[in-house]
């Protein structure tokens, strides 16, 4: 299950004409990265406008050169925006068809605390991208169904990151990408970009 598209808006005319419903939403661009604008009112959406107008003319792969932005059709994603309930959000590294490490944040924690774990859910005190900041995180009910949805949406890939929100007893799927942070993002620490790798590259079966 993914979070669901409440529209796709491509033109100037669609975005003039929507009228958003299921309030509160998000709106980002599918062709571009980082940017989001939460909508809690009608008028928010009409107020953002000429933002939203930018997301639609901007092309993002002449900013970063990341070739899976390239030649990208123009859209905006229109989603419901999912409330504390889904107090996690995710990554689930799959590698050769098999889940190898999965790496959860919390939402609405202000220091955003974050553990990395390996597919047996032992901590492997590390971030990437972000400095680490260690939580205690038991595994949750729905633990490998996760990694079992995970391996089937990457299966025709050699390496595919599988975004997903989480509350204590369900999740929803958002992002794919094998491309994370563009390739630049660095490891918190030698140490756990080794433990990282060791959990990734292993060729347990």
């Amino acid at each position: 299950r993914a979070v669901p598209t409440l529209a796709v808006l491509r033109t100037p005319e669609a975005l003039r004409d929507f009228v958003p419903t299921g309030l509160p939403a998000i709106v980002k661009p599918s062709h571009s990265s980082g940017r989001t604008k939460r909508i809690d009112r009608p008028s928010d959406f009409h107020d953002a406008l000429p933002l939203f107008q930018r997301w639609l003319n901007h092309d993002y792969f002449r900013e970063s050169l990341e070739e899976n932005y390239a030649g990208l059709e123009r859209t905006l994603l229109v989603e419901p925006c999912l409330d504390e309930r889904y107090a996690f959000e995710g990554s689930v590294h799959v590698r050769a068809g098999r889940a190898r490490v999965v790496s959860i944040i919390q939402r609405f924690d202000p220091d955003k605390r974050r553990a990395s774990v390996d597919r047996d859910w032992r901590a492997l005190h590390v971030a990437l991208g972000q400095p680490y900041l260690p939580m205690d995180l038991a595994p949750p009910p729905f633990a490998a169904d996760l990694l079992r949805d995970a391996e089937t949406l990457a299966r025709d890939f050699s390496y595919l990151r599988v975004d997903f929100y989480a509350s204590r007893d369900d999740y929803v799927f958002g992002e794919l990408t094998n491309l994370p942070g563009g390739g630049l993002s660095r490891f918190s620490s030698p140490e756990g970009e080794a433990r990282f790798n060791a959990a990734f590259f292993s060729d347990d079966h």
